[in-house]
């Protein structure tokens, strides 16, 4: 995930729009943290940790996207954010085996 401004060639159909929630400026990296509209999925591990986990309304996903420093982006502001699936890693709900194509 990247902030879309920065990357002005990256595909249309490639791109979400959020309103971002939270911004952690880390030097080399800002982590922007936003909702998007996909069901949530905990899995029975993440449970079992006793971690506290924060149940959003349903429909809605709390998501963290690694920025590059460059990104102006602010608490409030809605914008897109191009999505590479290049490093998505898919698991299975209900074994927690990762799918592989």
């Amino acid at each position: 995930l990247q902030d879309a401004a920065l990357v002005p060639d990256h595909p249309a159909d490639q791109r979400i729009r959020a309103k971002v929630d939270k911004v952690e400026a880390l030097g080399f990296e800002r982590i922007a943290y936003f909702d998007i509209d996909a069901t949530q999925v905990l899995s029975e591990d993440a449970l079992e940790l006793g971690e506290e986990i924060e149940m959003l309304d349903s429909g809605t996903t709390r998501v963290a996207g690694r920025f590059d420093p460059g990104s102006h982006v602010q608490p409030g502001d809605t914008v897109e954010i191009a999505v590479t699936t290049d490093n998505f890693h898919f698991f299975d709900v209900d074994t927690g085996l990762a799918l592989r194509s």
